[in-house]
């Protein structure tokens, strides 16, 4: 009679994905082993034929590459920073690079908004305080300043507003004057 025993099953993590895995199993009260094993479970129980965020295979082709061992840390530290896998970064970098549309990351994006809210704001604030007469200096190479200062917060905005609209070109793929012409 075929008895229905449990099967251990040993496997080797690296030392960061093995951080990783204690820190999540203690933020949900397990073990490690009880965490491996419920998403293997859900891996092996799930009708999903790839992993969230990975593309299709139906209308994709895998590419193999080889990179210098400079070129894969470069790729694997920018996919840690971005906390996406190195086939991920890979297919961002590809992209960006022959796609006349813009592609920033969320984060590059969030910053120069941000940037932009804070020149506008400080422009706003210095231009209220002009025109309620608010600043009490005598000076009038100082009030010159000012008003030059209200011109260049123009045209920072401006430059920002280009800069949130233009391709970012982090790694410089089109260091050699390689214009894209996909879209």
């Amino acid at each position: 009679m075929a008895e229905n025993k449990s099967k251990n099953v040993c496997f080797a993590l690296d030392p960061d994905t093995h951080a990783l895995a204690v820190a999540k199993a203690a933020e949900l009260g397990v073990t490690v082993s009880a965490l491996a094993k419920t998403l293997i479970s859900r891996i092996a129980t799930s009708t999903e034929s790839e992993a969230q965020g990975e593309v299709e295979t139906q209308h994709y082709e895998r590419l193999k590459i080889s990179l210098s061992l400079d070129e894969k840390e470069a790729i694997a530290q920018h996919a840690k920073t971005n906390a996406w896998s190195m086939s991920r970064e890979c297919r961002f970098r590809i992209i960006s690079s022959l796609s006349a549309t813009p592609k920033l990351l969320p984060d590059e994006l969030v910053s120069i908004r941000g940037l932009r809210s804070a020149v506008d704001a400080a422009g706003r604030t210095i231009h209220h305080m002009m025109r309620t007469n608010q600043l009490t200096v005598n000076d009038t190479a100082f009030m010159a300043e000012i008003a030059t200062l209200m011109q260049c917060n123009t045209a920072i905005i401006t430059k920002l507003r280009t800069l949130e609209t233009a391709t970012v070109d982090r790694w410089q793929f089109n260091l050699r004057g390689m214009k894209s012409t996909y879209s």
